[in-house]
């Protein structure tokens, strides 16, 4: 009995070890915030938009819709697929996403999403996993009549992208619009433009060491 309780406190613990490593693994990374980001409709901005009247929600989806690339989210990716260019959504992109919000941003309203871009964009993408996209809105539908409340999105994106541990907290694409024209933007690599510049060193404050003119005539004259 006595050999048996520690080799049952040593399988516990592993067991918990093993237990917290897959808890661990199956949380998603904290750059995904849905509510907190500097999103189009975070819970700040929702909130705003759910106290709208109908025209003031009219004139801000409008605004939206003429404004190019000035949506961005953040949703769970669920599946993808190619459009044919005889599709009438395939005017938006050759490929469309499905993602969700499920976890309520406000209250209890949450998001569907519709998103189209391009199968270089779209193809890449894993189930399940988090992504974040910018690009410009197409349509919106707020159910809030009844309850859950929730809002349909359809969005065309120009840049698409899986959130890791690795994405900077902020809203996506925000290298690839600060320096379109570096390539290293679009591969995941860190922004040239964002390294430090090494500071230009100080003057020299050492006098010269070469003679004066009155110094050299004197010498040839001594």
């Amino acid at each position: 009995m006595r050999r048996t309780l520690p080799a049952l406190i040593i399988t516990s613990a592993l067991l918990a070890g093993c237990q917290q490593e897959k808890k661990d693994l199956l949380a998603l990374p904290k750059a995904y915030d849905p509510a907190g980001t500097d999103l189009t409709f975070n819970k700040k901005n929702l909130e705003a938009f759910n106290l709208m009247s109908k025209d003031a929600r009219r004139d801000h989806v409008k605004q939206l819709k003429t404004t190019p690339g000035s949506f961005t989210g953040q949703a769970i990716f669920q599946s993808g697929n190619g459009l044919a260019p005889t599709v009438e959504d395939s005017q938006y992109g050759a490929y469309e996403l499905f993602a969700h919000v499920p976890d309520p941003v406000l209250y209890e309203i949450t998001f569907e999403y519709q998103v189209f871009t391009t199968p270089e964009l779209g193809k890449p993408l894993a189930p399940n996993f988090p992504i974040a996209f910018r690009g410009t809105l197409v349509d919106l539908d707020f159910t809030d009549e009844t309850k859950p409340r929730k809002l349909t999105l359809r969005v065309k994106a120009d840049h698409v992208e899986t959130i890791t541990d690795k994405t900077p907290a902020g809203p996506p694409g925000r290298w690839r619009r600060r320096c379109s024209r570096w390539r290293s933007c679009c591969t995941g690599r860190s922004c040239p433009l964002s390294r430090p510049r090494p500071k230009a060193a100080p003057p020299c404050s050492i006098p010269s060491a070469r003679p004066s003119p009155g110094a050299s005539s004197s010498s040839a004259s001594s």
